[in-house]
């Protein structure tokens, strides 16, 4: 699941983050699946290529 970019600001902390709304990945989790989350980052097309072949989306 593709997560955006956003100021977090908490405590101390106030930088950019990756956010998604818990409500995504629970309906992955209660349907018995997995989520895994993608932040919004450049990345090589082969590299993105090998971390793909490692998922299952159905």
């Amino acid at each position: 699941m593709t997560t955006y970019l956003d100021q977090a600001q908490t405590g101390i902390w106030d930088v950019p983050a990756s956010f998604l709304p818990a409500s995504y990945f629970q309906g992955i989790t209660a349907a018995g699946g997995i989520a895994t989350l993608l932040p919004p980052q450049p990345v090589d097309p082969e590299i993105a290529d090998r971390v793909l072949d490692r998922l299952d989306g159905w």
